[in-house]
This record gives C-alpha cells, sequence and structure tokens, in this order.
C-alpha cells in the first residue's frame, strides 16, 4: 500500500492505493513508459500545474495529456483506492485535550482510518498477509504514524504491518498516492453539507479516473463527525500514548 498526504489548514488527506505484487509491478512499469515517452524522471503533481521543475517547458495541453494516460494507468489497474481526510480548520473546537492525547493531530486520526479500511481490504480480497505500507518521507510524521501502528497492533492483537518512508522521486507508486491526494482535495473543497449533516463533492475529471469513479471505501470527517468520535470511548482508550512494548 503506497500513501501520500495533504496538509493544509482547512484540511488533512491521507490516501493511496492498495494491491497485491503483481498489480504493482504492472502499474510500475506502465508509469515509468509514459514518464519515459515524455522524457521526465518522475511526476509530482503539483509541479505539474505550476509547470514548474521539469515540467517547466512544457505546454499545459501536454502535461494534460500527461496526467490523464497516467490516470487511466491507475484506471485500468487491479488496485484498490483507500483515502481519509478530516476537517483541519475545525479540529481544536470540534475536539477535547482528552482526544486529542490520543490524536495530537488530524494526520493521527486519518492514518487509523486508512489501518481500517486496509484491514477491510484484506477481509473483502481474502489476502490476509502483512500489508506493507509506504509513505512520502516526512520527518514530522514517522514515529507518530509508527506509534499508533503500535498502538493499533496491540488492539487488535495482530502482528505489526511492515511501515516504510521514501522520496517519491523514484518511487511511481508514490507518485500516483500524489495525484490522488491532490485531486480529493481538490474536490474535497467543494464539499456543500446540507442541515443533516449530508453532503455533496464534485469530483474532477482526473480523480473520477484515477479511481474509477469510487473513492466510497474513504471519507472526509466534517465537525459533526469529530464530535460523534469524541463523544465515544472507543474511539479514545485504545489509542492513549503508553510505552512500547518490547
Amino acid at each position: 500500500m503506497l500513501s501520500g498526504t495533504h496538509g493544509h489548514a482547512k484540511s488533512t488527506i491521507i490516501a493511496g492505493y492498495v494491491g497485491d505484487d503483481k498489480a504493482w509491478a504492472s502499474v510500475e512499469a506502465q508509469w515509468r513508459g509514459i514518464l519515459h515517452t515524455y522524457r521526465l524522471k518522475s511526476f509530482h503533481m503539483a509541479d505539474a500545474i505550476a509547470q514548474r521543475g521539469e515540467f517547466y517547458q512544457i505546454q499545459f495541453y501536454m502535461i494534460k495529456d500527461i496526467c490523464d494516460a497516467l490516470a487511466n494507468i491507475l484506471n485500468t489497474s487491479e488496485l484498490d483506492v483507500v483515502w481519509s481526510g478530516v476537517d483541519a480548520s475545525v479540529w481544536n473546537a470540534a475536539t477535547n485535550e482528552e482526544f486529542r492525547a490520543a490524536f495530537p493531530k488530524p494526520y493521527d486520526l486519518c492514518f487509523l482510518e486508512i489501518l481500517r479500511q486496509l484491514r477491510s481490504w484484506q477481509r473483502s480480497t481474502r489476502q490476509f498477509g502483512r500489508v506493507g505500507m509506504v509513505f512520502a518521507a516526512q520527518n514530522e510524521y514517522q514515529e507518530r504514524s509508527a506509534e499508533t501502528l503500535r498502538a493499533w497492533s496491540r488492539y487488535i492483537k495482530k502482528s505489526l504491518w511492515p511501515l516504510g518512508f521514501d522520496s517519491p522521486d523514484n518511487n511511481p507508486a508514490l507518485q500516483a498516492a500524489d495525484m490522488l491526494v491532490h485531486e480529493l482535495y481538490v474536490s474535497l473543497n467543494t464539499l456543500e453539507l446540507n442541515a443533516d449533516y449530508s453532503g455533496k463533492i464534485s469530483i474532477t475529471p482526473l480523480l473520477h479516473s484515477a479511481s474509477r469513479g469510487d473513492v466510497g471505501s474513504g471519507g472526509f470527517i466534517t465537525e459533526n463527525a469529530l464530535k460523534l468520535r469524541v463523544a465515544n470511548r472507543d474511539w479514545i482508550d485504545p489509542y492513549f500514548p503508553c510505552p512500547v512494548e518490547k
């Protein structure tokens, strides 16, 4: 499973893809092939949109072709999307100190939601081996991610899943996650909430392609959803920080 993150004053998102070794090998080979065609060493969504870095002298219509081609690889792959987002702008107002002792930042709650989705993916696909997770290297979150994973392991009484960090520069899977998380962020900016707390978003064409039109595996945690979690002890008790088990 490969994941990217997007942290912003308004929202925090973790998103990525999960699949078996065969599915990943196919995607990575095709991804590298597209980059080679356009003489690119790597792909970063923000650079592509801003036409900077390797994309500095590439015309925008060609950048769109590159993005569409990469998204189509994901569309036709056997990978599945996992994602979680939190309304970070209301984090302090919607949570209390006790909740933040277990989940110091929105990232921590997103990470836990990703673990839940991976467990669900294992059950639905009947792939019960250890799921290796790789994130884009971010020093701020490495130990927090490892700590949350240890807490999850203690709670469900299962062995730890491998957790690693890598640079996306030479990792097509992390580049794919970067595209996914960017398009989720853009789409979630269109979120409209109703009086009953239901809501809707407008999915970008690129997100529709990169997710095969299915982002239902994940979800965005709004202010009301945060308050419900704060009120439920089952969300807090298993994840209080505690000494690492030797």
